[in-house]
């Protein structure tokens, strides 16, 4: 996985619909914004339209979100503590990665880009590979399919309990990574 896993962006994504509502000058409590954080980044956009109507704020669109992404990938992105040394590590043995995200691809090596972890990784799963995501058995069958191995030796490093589930479930060794937005 990459946000909240190999990345410190879970934010990024969580705090989206809050960031938007600021830029066009909406003020509210810090409730209304600590509940946007503890939505996904999709359920937060229909969350704030009517927010948006009544505030006289144009809606959020996902193209809204996207932008957003792009430049939090491009000048925030960093990799979390210790990931940098565990992926030198890795290499150093002989393990092979990928990583599996549910950020489009393009963002995404913005992101490992800016991070200085890209060269570690040989293929990147998105949803432009597999539209439905690591809630689909099909995506953890691919990677499978992709390294040519069994999936009870491929594992898994997630903090989604939903990626974790669907990964368990496909076979695979999974690694439960603690993320506070995930909690």
């Amino acid at each position: 996985d990459m946000d909240g896993t190999l990345l410190d962006s879970m934010s990024f994504w969580r705090e989206a619909a809050a960031d938007y509502l600021r830029r066009n000058g909406f003020t509210d409590t810090q409730a209304l914004f600590a509940r946007l954080r503890k939505m996904s980044s999709l359920a937060s956009i229909d969350f704030i339209r009517p927010i948006c109507a009544e505030a006289g704020i144009p809606p959020m669109q996902p193209a809204d979100l996207y932008r957003h992404l792009e430049d939090c990938y491009r000048n925030r992105a960093t990799a979390k503590p210790g990931i940098p040394a565990f992926l030198e590590s890795l290499r150093r043995s002989g393990i092979r990665m990928c990583v599996a995200t549910a950020t489009p691809e393009r963002l995404a090596r913005i992101a490992l880009k800016k991070a200085h972890i890209e060269a570690y990784f040989e293929v990147i799963l998105t949803p432009e590979t597999y539209p439905k995501g690591k809630s689909d058995r099909a995506f953890f069958d691919g990677i499978a399919a992709r390294f040519g191995a069994p999936p009870a030796e491929i594992a898994m490093v997630e903090d989604a309990l939903y990626s974790l589930r669907t990964a368990k479930a496909a076979g695979f060794y999974c690694i439960a990574v603690e993320e506070d937005y995930c909690a």
